[in-house]
Order: structure tokens, then sequence, then C-alpha cells
């Protein structure tokens, strides 16, 4: 995957993320942007560890059945 493609899919997660208030899961993001799921995990993972390491505000954590979602860290 080139690096375009990754910073677009990161970037798509990402908003996606935001704009919804329930659990999503790895194979729903592959499926609605039409990724392979490993590669959807990776960029994943990657996004994860920016946030920890740029500290947003944000984290994103895997919750009860796989699902991922973006917890605020500044109202705990």
């Amino acid at each position: 995957m080139l690096d375009s493609e990754k910073s677009w899919l990161a970037g798509a997660l990402e908003a996606m993320l935001f704009v919804t208030d329930e659990p999503v899961t790895v194979l729903t993001f592959a499926d609605m942007l039409e990724a392979e799921p490993a590669i959807i995990q990776e960029t994943l993972e990657e996004l994860q560890r920016s946030l920890e390491h740029d500290e947003r505000g944000i984290q994103l954590r895997e919750v009860v059945g796989g699902c991922i979602r973006i917890l605020d860290t500044t109202s705990s």
C-alpha cells in the first residue's frame, strides 16, 4: 500500500470514528472502505499509537467483540 493510500485510509477511519457514537468493527470498516480487514487493523493500530504519542486528548480502544471506539481522555 502506498503512503498516500495509507494516509487517506487513516484519515477516513479517524473521521468515521468521530461521527459515530457506537463501536465499529474492523470488518464493518473494511466493508465500508472496501479494504482488507488486516490493512484496517494495521491502520487502526498505527492511528492508536499516533493519538497516544501526539497527546491529542483522545484514544482508540477495543471494546467487547473487537469493536473500536474513540474515548475522550480529558474527561477522566
